[in-house]
């Protein structure tokens, strides 16, 4: 067959179709025939077209000798129709997928919806109970802040569920081992708790729970107070050096106030502990730092700065303070250390500087309670008084900070303090129980002698003796002309000896117990009364000739030492003793 290139010029035959066409017009036809055939073959190449067909008609079309050639018909519309059929599958995919995923969102509302059906209907029945459960669970966590802060930071678990023992805080053989540690720990959880909640610290883990999440979480917020805020106003070092991150145990300005000088050790009495970071055991814990770090902690970073009496929810306010602890004067001196150590959390033992916290703890602590009725020790809580409760109306000196480092206040109260020798080698408990007995029986001694007078004292001696009332004021003038009067001086002499001399056993229980135990030693003022009050018509006479209230045997105990020779829990729970034997 001779190919169509081998007869260029030869005419092409009659072509039969409905339309006849011009030859131009079939040549114009032919031309555009010929393109769009070219473009629907490379079209179809990607589409899913019979190829076979295809081909045949191709062939057709191009054989000029077939009988029955014609161009192919070709319709435009149809590339499009196949993109569309792909679209449109690739949509219905889409979908069907879409609907799956909604299906499984309608699931989960469902319930979802189911949960906070049932949740609101437990709620509901259950709300009088939560909340009585609430109340409480606050009740016990705010004890567990206040021990942490005012007794004891460091409570073992095993201080719970267990019974109280025989021993009392306060006793001369806490430390001598780690059972009687534990003892004194479990000692005075019972004094500071209130009686209704012993049940629950002896025989409840959720107790013991929600006590030790109350005084870790005081502890953690405290201490981040003081990193974030107050530290760097108190010491005047940058903000910046307390931050948990900061390193500093290259930081020489700390190293100075937590080593002695040419000692490369942490010392126990570190610099910082004393005022003008000279350590002189005379001023040990009289450093204003250490007192304005508790005040914060107690009443907050306003207070610094603050004369008036702090308000809001602070923590002094809601425990009722107005006393200092010796646990809470540890406290801060050992968190002074802590804050310019290398160590990034607080625990038992500094984890980057080695440093035994608690073990110090218990060192400062002990001293402060075994010495607690020496002349210089209650001269240092009475500076610490001066200083964290200087908005109340308290008798304590007090002398405002200028930016001095406290031994100028310090020096206020310069006496017989205690040297070197006698506070490293406190922990003698022989020599701690001789004491001990020795003051007691001054005491009883001291008591013994008082005798009552017909002569009021005067002004001047009641304020020395802040204001209790003298034995012979107790009686009326008749019965007062019968008695001795004892020099003036004498009376005033022997007062405030006995106030004084109070041992911490006395101050070591609460209530009715600290009340029985000061009656016990105390001889009987001859008072003749009826039921343990006053004879009506012998009532005690007022310096304006006014009767003043009738008075129990236990208010004249108490009115006899004063607020000041008991601590102020004592002297609080002592008052409550008496409420309750005048309502037996």
């Amino acid at each position: 067959m001779p190919s169509r290139t081998q007869h260029p010029k030869k005419p092409a035959p009659a072509k039969k179709r409905d339309d006849v066409l011009s030859n131009d017009e079939s040549n114009t036809q032919s031309s555009d025939s010929k393109g769009d055939l070219d473009s629907f073959s490379e079209e179809d190449d990607d589409s899913e077209m019979d190829p076979e067909g295809l081909s045949e008609e191709i062939a057709a079309a191009r054989n000029p000798q077939a009988d029955n050639w014609v161009f192919p018909s070709v319709d435009p519309e149809k590339g499009k129709r196949i993109e569309y059929t792909k679209a449109l599958k690739k949509a219905q995919i889409k979908i069907g997928e879409l609907q799956v995923t909604i299906r499984k969102l309608h699931i989960r509302n469902v319930e979802l919806a189911t949960y906070v059906m049932r949740f609101k209907k437990q709620k509901k029945s259950q709300k009088s109970k939560t909340s009585q459960l609430s109340n409480k669970d606050k009740r016990i966590a705010q004890l567990g802040r206040r021990f942490g802060i005012m007794n004891e930071p460091f409570v073992p678990p095993a201080a719970f569920l267990v019974a109280r023992p025989s021993t009392f805080s306060t006793d001369a053989k806490r430390y001598e081992s780690e059972m009687s540690q534990l003892n004194g720990v479990i000692a005075e959880l019972f004094e500071e708790i209130p009686k209704d909640l012993h049940g629950d610290l002896k025989g409840s883990p959720d107790f013991r729970k929600t006590f030790l999440n109350g005084l870790h979480s005081c502890r953690r917020s405290m201490i981040h107070q003081l990193r974030s805020t107050t530290a760097s106003q108190i010491f005047g070092f940058s903000q910046a050096f307390y931050q948990v991150d900061y390193d500093r145990k290259n930081l020489q300005q700390f190293q100075n106030l937590l080593k002695l000088p040419g000692e490369t050790r942490y010392s126990k009495f570190a610099p910082i502990l004393f005022p003008n970071n000279q350590k002189n055991m005379k001023f040990i814990f009289r450093s204003c730092h250490l007192a304005k770090m508790l005040k914060t902690v107690l009443f907050g970073p306003s207070s610094l700065n603050s004369k008036k009496k702090p308000s809001g929810r602070t923590q002094g306010r809601m425990w009722g303070l107005s006393v200092v602890t010796p646990g809470s004067i540890a406290l801060m001196a050992v968190w002074a250390i802590f804050l310019h150590s290398p160590d990034r959390e607080f625990a038992s033992v500094g984890a980057i500087s080695g440093i035994p916290y608690e073990r110090w703890y218990m060192h400062f602590k002990s001293f402060l309670m075994k010495s607690a009725g020496k002349p210089h020790i209650q001269k240092l809580f009475a500076w610490w008084n001066g200083w964290v409760f200087s908005f109340t109306e308290s008798k304590q000196p007090h002398v405002e900070d200028e930016g001095s480092s406290g031994m100028e206040e310090a020096e206020l109260f310069q006496s017989d303090a205690s040297s070197d020798e006698e506070f490293s080698n406190h922990s003698d408990i022989k020599e701690a129980e001789r004491e001990a007995e020795a003051e007691n029986a001054a005491v009883v001694a001291q008591l013994s002698m008082l005798q009552v007078s017909n002569t009021d004292i005067p002004d001047v001696e009641r304020e020395a003796v802040d204001g209790s009332l003298s034995p012979d004021s107790l009686l009326s003038n008749e019965e007062a002309d019968d008695q001795p009067a004892p020099p003036t001086n004498q009376l005033e002499d022997d007062r405030i000896s006995i106030k004084s001399n109070i041992t911490p056993e006395a101050t070591s229980v609460h209530g009715e117990e600290a009340l029985q135990m000061v009656l016990d030693k105390t001889p009987q003022i001859p008072v003749k009364a009826t039921d343990g009050k006053l004879d009506k018509s012998k009532q005690q006479i007022g310096p304006k000739g006014r009767k003043k209230k009738e008075v129990t045997q236990a208010e004249i105990v108490q009115e006899q030492f004063g607020e000041n020779g008991l601590s102020e829990d004592v002297s609080t729970e002592a008052r409550k003793g008496g409420r309750a034997l005048r309502a037996r």
